[in-house]
């Protein structure tokens, strides 16, 4: 079964110029040779030609000027017999700090300070009246980090880049919010917006493609470059990473699982994007509680009105209710069934597949490896190791932390 993705309708001249994540070469081994360091260090520069695979002569130019920019120190390791002490290279720690602030619940923003190794320093939340547009809620964005900003204890001077993280179809490479479920205005310049505000550079990206990073910086995948992850909430979610940086689309828009297609039957359940079948209908919270009857009249509900609802369909499942039962079986095979799929198009090593809460995994687990075993290729199977893991709490604003890291890491700062 080969599945059918059914894009977000977003005017064509908009998008059409938008690119996927590309850095240059320069940036990219900045990069390597900074996550290689934070990995590793202390680490000397012999080390890092061998661990990272570029030049002496590259490595010697990129440390001098990380060296330069205060990004990296250099201590002295204790003599041998051998000879002279040997030089080895550190994240510098102690002085530039970078934000992530994730936008949450429509009225909240959650932020994770974080120093260049990525150790955690301090978090803050704040609240703003919620808004009806995207202009509006990029102007809202920016009065709530303006005030994190300015109540951070280590000083605001210190803090010299920040990353936004939301739900909808954001343009990451340009930076701009094209819709929001409830809020008017499209192709919105909210990194702009925000950055001329609070004055330094900012990043926006999909909390989800945050929630890899999370993995990928402070979680399981810390030394792995190419894995993708799958999560399971109050819709679903897709993210891939390769060599080291997640991928995004030709339209710049990160990969989006809700509307692959896994039934095909005349009786296929009716998406909110007016398409039959998508998976998003079957094996997310909302569409397993649409399944069931369990959402009256309400289209989309926030996470907390779900949540309550969802485990009364898991303890109804505990209870040996058939219809709660069919509903998250049903769920687990068609997840199964997509995620066989990416495996067997895209060989990615590692899948984690990461659910809002443990009763909603244990119901999934069995049926979904079951689905796997079914539905992908052997050789491909054999070789790919599939986790199931419970979300972190914190990992929009860490996931988002992370992305302000990976940018500092980018650019130079």
């Amino acid at each position: 079964m080969v599945p059918v993705f059914c894009p977000p309708v977003v005017p064509q001249a908009t998008y059409g110029s938008s690119k996927p994540m590309r850095i240059s070469e320069q940036a990219g081994n900045r990069l390597v040779v900074l996550k290689t360091i934070r990995r590793a260090g202390p680490v000397s520069r012999s080390d890092l030609i061998q661990l990272t695979g570029l030049s002496s002569g590259t490595i010697t130019n990129l440390t001098s000027d990380l060296l330069a920019h205060g990004l990296v120190t250099e201590t002295r390791s204790k003599p041998t017999r051998a000879g002279r002490p040997r030089l080895n290279l550190e994240i510098a720690a102690g002085g530039i700090v970078v934000v992530g602030a994730a936008v949450r619940g429509g009225n909240r923003l959650k932020a994770w300070f974080v120093d260049l190794a990525g150790a955690p320093l301090h978090s803050a939340e704040a609240t703003y009246e919620p808004p009806g547009s995207l202009p509006e809620l990029a102007r809202r964005i920016s009065e709530a980090l303006n005030r994190v900003l300015e109540e951070f204890p280590g000083g605001r001077d210190r803090v010299r880049r920040a990353a936004l993280s939301m739900p909808g179809i954001i343009d990451s490479a340009k930076g701009e919010v094209h819709s929001v479920t409830s809020l008017t205005g499209t192709g919105v310049p909210v990194a702009e917006i925000v950055s001329q505000v609070v004055g330094i550079p900012v990043t926006i990206e999909h909390e989800l493609a945050c929630m890899a990073r999370a993995e990928h910086w402070f979680g399981r995948t810390q030394k792995t470059d190419t894995f993708t992850m799958v999560h399971v909430g109050l819709a679903l979610g897709l993210a891939e990473y390769a060599d080291g940086l997640p991928r995004a689309g030709a339209n710049g828009l990160t990969p989006d699982l809700r509307h692959v297609k896994t039934d095909f039957s005349p009786d296929a359940r009716e998406c909110l994007c007016g398409a039959k079948g998508c998976l998003m209908m079957y094996s997310s919270m909302f569409g397993m509680l649409q399944a069931s009857n369990g959402l009256d009249e309400i289209a989309f509900p926030p996470l907390d009105h779900i949540s309550g609802r969802f485990e009364r369909l898991l303890d109804n499942a505990r209870d040996q209710n058939a219809v709660a039962i069919q509903v998250l079986h049903e769920g687990a095979e068609h997840l199964g069934r997509a995620i066989a799929n990416l495996i067997n198009a895209n060989d990615p090593g590692l899948v984690l597949v990461s659910f809002l809460n443990e009763g909603l995994l244990e119901r999934f687990a069995s049926r979904v490896r079951a689905a796997l075993g079914a539905y992908t290729h052997p050789a491909v199977l054999a070789a790919t190791r599939v986790d199931f893991i419970v979300a972190a709490q914190d990992w929009r604003a860490s996931g988002t932390a992370a992305l302000a890291l990976e940018r500092a890491y980018i650019d130079g700062v």
